[in-house]
This record gives structure tokens, C-alpha cells and sequence, in this order.
């Protein structure tokens, strides 16, 4: 099942250009089985969700993405606005209470303080300090894709997943229609409702897909395998 787990539109998110409708006329386009809208801070109405996962025949889950002291975070399963948290381990703890799941969303995003020039060398990554960022330790995930990242971030984050061996999920972080479905989570069975795509990522069966770098969708199960994180 191919699912963006990180999508904004303009109705919750002031930083997007489009509207839920045009972002799910696009999933359909696209191929996706499932989307994700993850505005800042406040969840969807879940009647609202359920009318346009009816509309379009695809599964529409809802999330968040939080802000913390650490980061920026997706969250799934909290169905209240995240307006008075910014510790993460209090979010931690109302996730864990909800049955949720967080995962660190581009947590190299400006993040200059990772990477150097050098003028014989060229870009140098300090990796040893980017391994040691706290998040790390909190999360359940870790969005190694991001459609919006730079070649060096998408690098880093493979990096620190292979190293710390925590798993990799993808989103687009899609503003604008023409980015939704950049970089995708595929599951390994499809599903129907929130409650079972929370119990997939609880037990880790997915892989994280970047269809920009390699053009298109897995096709077959050896492509799936090689994109595992």
C-alpha cells in the first residue's frame, strides 16, 4: 500500500497553496493508495476525513506535525490540537497514552551546524554529532525521505537510520499540488482505517520510497526490499 504520510493544505496550514481537494485529485492521479494531511499543530475533523477518503476511494488519515525543542514531529493516533506542548516528552507520554506513533520529520532541515566546507574536501558532514541529536532517542520513526530535503539531508538521514538502525518512513511534505507523492511509506499489506494503519507502523512493516530519485514506484517485491530502512 503506497501512502504520503506528510501533506499540508491551505485550510490548516498557512504555508500551503492547495486545497484538500486538489491534493487528493492528485494522489488518485499519481497512484497512491493512501495520504496523510499533517497540518501544524491541530488534527482534521474526523468526519471531514472520512467524507473525503468516501469522495476519493483512497485511505485519508489524519495527523500533526508538532513543534518541540527538538524538532519538528509527525504524530498519529492524538485527535486534539497540540497548542500548549513543546517538551517532547510530554508529547511522548500523551502519544504513548493514545496509542500513537511519532516520527522526526526532516530533522536536519537547516541544520547547518551538520555540514562544513571545506575547500579541498567540499562538503564535509559531521556525522558523529548528527547521530547524537536527542530526538533520536524519543521517536518511533524517522522521516528519511522528505520531498522538500536537500541531496545532502536525504544522504544524512539514510546514514543515521543504517547506523542507529531505527526505521525510515517518507512523506512528501507537500505545499503545492505538484509535489504529493514525492516520497512515499509503503506498507506491506493494504489497509482501510486509521486504527490498522497505526498497528502497521506499530510493528514496523513498511519501507520508505523516494519516487523522484528513482522515477516511479517499486513494482515488484525485490524493489521493495532494496528500499528497506
Amino acid at each position: 500500500m503506497i501512502i504520503d504520510i506528510h501533506c499540508h493544505t491551505r485550510y490548516g496550514s498557512s504555508c500551503s497553496y492547495m486545497s484538500p481537494e486538489e491534493m487528493l485529485q492528485q494522489a488518485v492521479e499519481v497512484g497512491l493508495d493512501g495520504l496523510c494531511i499533517t497540518e501544524h499543530d491541530i488534527p482534521w475533523d474526523g468526519g471531514a476525513i472520512k467524507q473525503l477518503s468516501d469522495r476519493f476511494g483512497i485511505l485519508v488519515v489524519g495527523g500533526i506535525e508538532v513543534s518541540t525543542e527538538y524538532g519538528e514531529v509527525l504524530v498519529f493516533g492524538l485527535n486534539k490540537p497540540i497548542f500548549d506542548i513543546q517538551d517532547i516528552h510530554e508529547l511522548r507520554r500523551r502519544v504513548d497514552r493514545a496509542g500513537g506513533v511519532m516520527v522526526a520529520a526532516h530533522p536536519f532541515r537547516g541544520a547547518h551546524g551538520f555540514v562544513k566546507w571545506d575547500p579541498v574536501k567540499g562538503l564535509v558532514i559531521k556525522l558523529e554529532e548528527a547521530l547524537n541529536l536527542p530526538i533520536f532517542e524519543v521517536v518511533d520513526a524517522v522521516e528519511v525521505f522528505n520531498g522538500m530535503a536537500s541531496e545532502w539531508e536525504l544522504d544524512l538521514c539514510s546514514t543515521v537510520c543504517d547506523s542507529l538502525q531505527i526505521r525510515g518512513m517518507a512523506g512528501s511534505d507537500a505545499h503545492n499540488v505538484g509535489q504529493v507523492g514525492d516520497c512515499v511509506t509503503i506498507l506491506h499489506k493494504m489497509v482501510a482505517s486509521k486504527e490498522a494503519f497505526l498497528h502497521e507502523l506499530m510493528n514496523g512493516r513498511y519501507v520508505a520510497w523516494h519516487r523522484v530519485r528513482n522515477r516511479t514506484f517499486p513494482n515488484n517485491e525485490s524493489d521493495r526490499l532494496m528500499a528497506e530502512r
